[in-house]
């Protein structure tokens, strides 16, 4: 990815670069591709990342053309950063680190569409995550076939590219470096790059929605497509985290109401499947059910809704602005992100 930043940056730094890259990708007519520029990675925004990426991906051939002519420009600032990005993006291990990057990136980019947006609660995107991380072991125990096609969409580009296509020197002793034993350049770069990068992104799945919200993830139990998922114990020990938030602490009314709960829901045909679509149906009845499902349905699934307070804070928080109070300040924000209820 630093690669990728990097040239995206060197591009769009200049109006002179930038029109290379332009008149490189027009002048290929058989180009099917209507992107005419690199994308920057965002650094708060992984949507951005993935698109950057896949533009990447799509423009390589038409970049490493643009870096070959700008190495020959007589500025020697531009030639000289152009020889090293020209250097390090024709590599077959960049190729296939990026096209590995592509393809795992390809199952997780409506995951981060989804886990962004502001309808999401714990229970829907836990689901999503199952799902995705059930197709990324899937991919994983098909390395065989999977890989193959992917090295074959790298051998595919590496030739439009003129990259050789080779592994790494292998030694008796390594220490800087993978050093698997492997006859042929596939299966070396199976081992070496595509398993620990899937292993990867299984594990940090793993370590951001299983582990961290194990304990509190049973409360799912009460929205009524999830009854049977997690029996009452469970869901009345997941209930006693938030024990000064309910209306009673007394264990036995809890669980009385989680009885009338299930009772309530138990002849209708309809049932509802997230924590926002359920809290119409809860009554009087039962007080401290509702408590529950309020705070399931507002816990944060990620942190995107605050960051997306950076950029109107930037609009907002100018240098005409340097005076102003953080009452008015946080005013003014309220109302630029609220627009839309203020409106209404």
């Amino acid at each position: 990815m630093g690669i990728v930043s990097s040239i995206a940056a060197f591009f769009s730094a200049s109006a002179k670069r930038s029109d290379k890259l332009k008149s490189v990708i027009l002048s290929d007519s058989n180009n099917s591709q209507k992107k005419e520029k690199l994308k920057t990675l965002c650094e708060t925004r992984w949507i951005e990342r993935h698109d950057a990426l896949i533009t990447f991906k799509q423009l390589y051939v038409y970049v490493v053309h643009a870096l070959e002519d700008i190495s020959h420009d007589p500025n020697p600032e531009s030639s000289c950063k152009a020889a090293l990005y020209l250097n390090s993006v024709t590599k077959i291990d960049f190729l296939v680190a990026l096209e590995v990057t592509v393809t795992c990136f390809a199952y997780t980019l409506q995951l981060s569409i989804s886990l962004q947006s502001k309808q999401q609660d714990i229970s829907k995107a836990l689901s999503d995550v199952m799902v995705i991380r059930s197709a990324l072991e899937e991919l994983r125990e098909g390395t065989v076939g999977h890989f193959k096609q992917i090295f074959k969409d790298v051998s595919d580009i590496a030739n439009l590219a003129n990259v050789e296509i080779c592994m790494p020197r292998i030694c008796g002793r390594q220490t800087q470096r993978i050093n698997i034993n492997s006859k042929d350049p596939e299966t070396y770069f199976k081992v070496s790059v595509f398993l620990p990068f899937l292993y990867f992104i299984l594990q940090e799945l793993d370590a951001r929605f299983n582990q961290r919200l194990s304990d509190i993830i049973p409360l799912q139990g009460l929205i009524p497509s999830n009854f049977s998922m997690y029996d009452d114990e469970t869901i009345l020990k997941a209930a006693s985290i938030y024990a000064q938030d309910l209306s009673t602490d007394d264990n036995s009314i809890l669980k009385a109401e989680l009885r009338i709960w299930r009772h309530q829901w138990k002849n209708k045909q309809f049932k509802t499947d997230s924590a926002i679509d359920t809290l119409p149906h809860c009554t009087t009845v039962v007080p401290n059910i509702k408590i529950l499902l309020q705070l399931f349905a507002t816990l944060p699934v990620t942190s995107a809704t605050p960051e997306r307070t950076f950029s109107t804070l930037k609009r907002l928080k100018t240098y005409l602005r340097s005076t102003m109070s953080e009452e008015r300040l946080n005013g003014l924000a309220l109302t630029n992100i609220n627009k839309k209820e203020l409106l209404c």
